[in-house]
């Protein structure tokens, strides 16, 4: 992981490892995970390869499956035996895209990416720019029910950790048919710098009544085990509170703004909740300093 972050520090690719589930001890106990973020674009999984397995025909590197509806695209390391007293040798094989289809054997729990699908590291730069200007995709809430969910999404356990210190409000009682709830971690490039902030999407399902959406926006978590000295000077240090003038509105299908939300000092968190209709479409627009982010929904 720290390999894969260093490479895309020298090619200036702002990229971050201490919000990443790799941070977390809870998570580096309980799963198999190895991601790097790379900001403004989405989470890559780190996959491990030994130099002997590598050199086999037809080699291939074990994907997860609990990370494969949340990375963007995958990066194949090559970790060679430890040489005297130099540690191990480490070599990045190259990359692939998070869309691409995976080998999955029968009874098996991980995928198997083939190491001849992989593209030069060259190319990364290239993707990472087209990933960041792509048009905001459709996120489709109801298929949250039957546990489709669109990459970049992740459980709001995973994102804030076990026992998360936001206790985030709801408007709908605590008897509920049911529910889903997940969120990402969103970068908006300021003058100023970026800021990142957590967004928290939840759709309920209540017995006889409409179903209701309900948006949050909160500071990112710290999952770190410590505060290294990068982490507290950089931009993407967690903070207490929502920069001020954080504006959200929800757009709904004509493009006309319905309902607004806006941070003022020492929030520490926004939320929006509405009810919807099957098929309802709405867009959620995340404004700082003139930047905008656009995220797109489908009930």
């Amino acid at each position: 992981v720290l390999s894969v972050h260093h490479y895309c520090q020298l090619l200036g690719i702002p990229s971050d490892v201490t919000h990443c589930d790799c941070w977390n001890p809870f998570w580096r106990l309980t799963s198999n995970v190895a991601d790097v973020d790379i900001i403004g674009v989405g989470r890559f999984e780190c996959c491990v390869i030994s130099a002997a397995d590598a050199g086999q025909p037809s080699a291939c590197c074990m994907i997860p499956a609990e990370v494969e509806a949340e990375r963007v695209g995958y990066i194949v390391v090559q970790i060679e035996e430890e040489v005297a007293d130099s540690g191990p040798e480490i070599y990045l094989l190259g990359f692939a895209d998070g869309a691409m289809p995976l080998q999955k054997e029968h009874g098996l729990t991980e995928s198997e990416l083939p190491l001849s699908a992989l593209r030069s590291l060259f190319e990364l730069p290239e993707y990472l720019h087209q990933l960041a200007h792509a048009k905001p995709s459709l996120t489709h809430l109801s298929q949250w029910f039957q546990h489709t969910v669109e990459a970049g999404w992740i459980t709001v356990e995973r994102l804030l950790g076990p026992q998360p210190q936001l206790q985030v409000r709801t408007m709908t009682t605590q008897t509920r048919d049911s529910s889903c709830r997940y969120g990402k971690i969103l970068t908006l490039d300021t003058t100023t710098g970026p800021k990142r902030v957590t967004l928290i999407t939840e759709i309920i399902d209540r017995p006889n009544r409409d179903l209701a959406v309900e948006l949050t926006i909160c500071p990112i978590p710290n999952t770190s085990e410590s505060a290294t000295s990068e982490s507290a000077t950089s931009e993407s240090a967690t903070s207490e509170f929502l920069p001020p003038g954080l504006e959200m509105t929800v757009v709904d299908a004509m493009g006309d703004g319905v309902m607004q939300a806006q941070t003022r000092r020492e929030n520490r968190m926004i939320e929006l909740g509405f009810h919807v209709e099957q098929g309802d479409r709405f867009q959620l627009h995340i404004e700082l300093e003139g930047t905008v982010i656009t995220e797109s929904f489908l009930v």
